[in-house]
């Protein structure tokens, strides 16, 4: 931040006879600033810049003063030219600037006089922790010669950083009240009006003022149990004079009362953390009274019902089951759909690169030949055709009775087989023999054997589909473990259901809303349980209950037309609302994607020659994974991960501390994204681009887990 040197003051501060050799004189010695009564100087560097923090350590909320003195030696104080102060950014700390210029102080130091002008800021740390306050800085330029005209050398001096400490004010005899005042205050309560009628809207203002940071005063707790008590407007007045900073800080509350005759407000009692005596101190507002005279009520949230109770579900429909698309087997299910289409590929991949021509085209070769055929080369043909037929190796058909075996297990039929197996010994012996056998018509019977045997036997298309067939099985198998659904309860909901229902009805809201809540935290898939609660809750004026019991129900059946007419109670922003559950099924949305992608998948394994298949394949696909993505999207706005219900109505801190300043507004009821959390601290962002700091337990989270 850039800004001129001025003529500045500082804290009152009386002049110190312990100066040394170190003189000052000004024109008000007891108002002389700390910072130029006894400053350690260079007297031969003709401008410095010094810095110093009074006190160094400070309670959270407490006023600290910072100081900058730039000291200018006499010889150079009239040539100095477009002298500019950088003053050093403040993190973690809100300052208030001084309130007017002040005269410059002379400064005498081992015969060398030096003039003084003073920068001063009142900070205010709002959270315990070491801070650190850079340099201050200083730019100016000299010139080179005395002329008027002479060109000049700028040049910058720069302060030592400093230090400040802020602790937290002791837990040590805390209130339980206390919100993190800091200061020396009073309050002072009053209403508008000293007559009223029930239904009618009073006005009270709170009035706290003393010294301190009154712009981070809390607002006091209220409780009037004849009124409802919605806060309001809140207006701060400053007055920060050269040592302290006071002011005051003006609270209104909107009260509807509720009941008839002479009301005496409660006093408004009000705990502060007074850092000069280091204890807690309580400041009190005088009651106040108001005659009350009967009326109509506008509302049935104050106790005294004009209206009917919200209708509930006498039914208990028990926990809805888990749906298959939370499920691992559902998951595992996807992911092994393309695994027969994969199979089928791989192996058609390795025939052809293994196998380019028929195996048996030698023995059909010979078969066809009119010249007289070698047993031998007549067996190896015959051999080489068979093995690879029945998916055997050619050296397990080299004992007796292999070839008849393998060919009966393939489905081949017992006289089939013992041919084929007659003629392969005939050929062992002609072609093994001592001495060479006539065979008669070898080729042509070899040839009609493999025939008959290639037509009986299972084909390695089909062994591949049992294959595929299996693992389809697996899969059905799988899709049907999903739609189990596991009830485990350590009580009786339906009785539990029951009792709250009779509760209800005998309009003992409190007493139903624990009965459903019990019920809703054994069983989280039960929306009855769900709705009811919400619905006790704000029948016992408990908001934020409320919302929480509706929200989960509608996350459980987003097309529930009661859950959404009972949340259109609350009067909030719905329409760009974090709370806001899109009506789509995402379960039978995650069943129909899921169900086009087997099926495009079993296609593709058992692909035949129609046209337009591979096309119906890739569309079923395609289709599945944009059914996918908007399932998903729609689960992860259905779920609520990550949101929560502000438990109060107030507003939400800058910072994390109970002495930060104050910022957007926050109502009871609003659903709030959490984006990080702080010890016992929360930053939320609500609807409306507002985000802030609030204690964690104002939130009730929306997911049960």
């Amino acid at each position: 931040m850039r800004r001129r040197l001025l003529l500045a003051a500082a804290t009152a501060a009386a002049f110190s006879p312990h100066a040394g050799n170190t003189q000052l004189r000004a024109r008000d010695y007891s108002r002389a600033p700390a910072i130029t009564r006894n400053p350690v100087l260079d007297t031969l560097a003709p401008v410095q810049v010094r810095a110093l923090v009074l006190p160094e350590t400070v309670y959270v909320g407490q006023q600290a003063t910072y100081q900058v003195a730039a000291f200018f030696a006499r010889s150079v104080r009239d040539r100095v030219r477009r002298p500019e102060f950088f003053a050093p950014e403040m993190r973690g700390m809100l300052a208030y600037e001084s309130p007017s210029d002040l005269p410059a102080y002379t400064v005498s130091s081992r015969g060398k006089s030096f003039e003084a002008f003073v920068y001063q800021r009142a900070i205010f740390p709002v959270a315990a922790g070491r801070f650190t306050i850079p340099s201050a800085r200083l730019t100016y330029a000299l010139p080179l010669t005395p002329s008027f005209f002479s060109r000049d050398e700028s040049y910058e001096a720069r302060s030592d950083s400093i230090v400040v400490v802020a602790i937290d004010p002791p837990a040590a005899g805390r209130p339980p009240d206390y919100q993190g005042a800091v200061g020396s205050l009073s309050i002072a309560a009053d209403l508008d009006t000293g007559r009223a009628r029930v239904g009618d809207p009073l006005m009270l203002r709170v009035r706290v003022a003393g010294v301190g940071n009154v712009k981070l005063l809390p607002r006091p707790a209220l409780r009037v149990p004849w009124a409802t008590v919605v806060p309001a407007d809140e207006r701060v007045t400053v007055a920060s004079d050269r040592d302290t900073v006071r002011g005051a800080k003006e609270f209104d509350w909107v009260l509807t009362p509720t009941r008839p005759g002479m009301r005496t407000l409660p006093p408004v009692r009000y705990w502060y953390f007074d850092p000069w005596t280091e204890s807690y101190q309580l400041a009190e507002a005088a009651p106040d009274s108001v005659l009350i005279a009967p009326g109509a009520l506008a509302s049935a949230d104050t106790g005294t019902m004009v209206v009917p109770p919200l209708a509930i579900r006498s039914t208990f429909r028990g926990p809805l089951p888990v749906p298959p698309h939370e499920r691992r087997e559902f998951w595992l299910l996807l992911g092994l759909a393309p695994l027969p289409a994969t199979i089928r590929r791989l192996t058609s991949r390795r025939r052809a690169r293994t196998r380019p021509d028929p195996v048996f085209r030698d023995l059909r070769a010979l078969a066809r030949q009119r010249r007289s055929v070698s047993a031998s080369e007549l067996r190896r043909a015959l051999v080489r055709a068979l093995a690879d037929r029945l998916n055997v190796s050619a050296s397990t058909l080299a004992s007796n009775g292999a070839l008849a075996r393998a060919a009966r297990r393939a489905g081949v039929s017992a006289g089939v087989a013992n041919q084929a197996d007659a003629l392969l010994a005939e050929l062992d012996r002609a072609a093994f023999g001592g001495a060479p056998a006539a065979v008669n018509d070898a080729a042509t019977r070899a040839w009609r054997i493999y025939r008959d045997i290639d037509r009986e036997a299972r084909s390695r298309e089909s062994l591949r589909a049992a294959i595929t067939s299996a693992l389809l099985g697996v899969m059905l198998l799988l899709g049907a473990h999903t739609a189990l659904a596991i009830q485990d309860a350590d009580i009786d909901p339906a009785r539990r259901f029951a009792a709250g229902v009779a509760a209800y009805r005998a309009e003992r809201y409190s007493d139903a809303a624990r009965e459903f809540g019990a019920v809703a935290t054994a069983e989280p898939r039960a929306p009855d349980a769900w709705m009811n609660f919400g619905s006790a809750s704000w029948q016992a004026a408990d908001t934020a209950r409320a919302v929480v019991g509706w929200q989960r129900a509608l996350r459980l059946e987003p097309l529930a037309t009661d859950a959404r007419e009972a949340l259109a109670r609350v009067d909030l922003p719905v329409d760009e609302s974090l709370g806001d559950v899109p009506p789509l099924p995402v379960g039978p949305l995650a069943l129909i994607a899921a169900s086009l992608w087997c099926l495009a998948w079993v296609v593709v394994a058992f692909r035949t020659q129609r046209p337009g298949s591979a096309a119906a394949a890739l569309g079923g696909i395609s289709l599945s994974l944009a059914l996918a993505a908007v399932a998903f999207t729609a689960h992860s706005v259905v779920t609520g991960r990550g949101l929560a219900v502000l438990d109060a109505t107030g507003a939400l801190r800058t910072l994390p501390a109970l002495a930060a300043e104050y910022g957007a507004m926050a109502r009871v009821g609003e659903v709030a994204r959490i984006e990080e959390r702080r010890g016992d601290w929360t930053r939320v962002s609500l609807a409306g681009a507002r985000d802030g700091w609030v204690e964690h337990a104002l939130l009730v989270r929306l997911t049960h887990n």
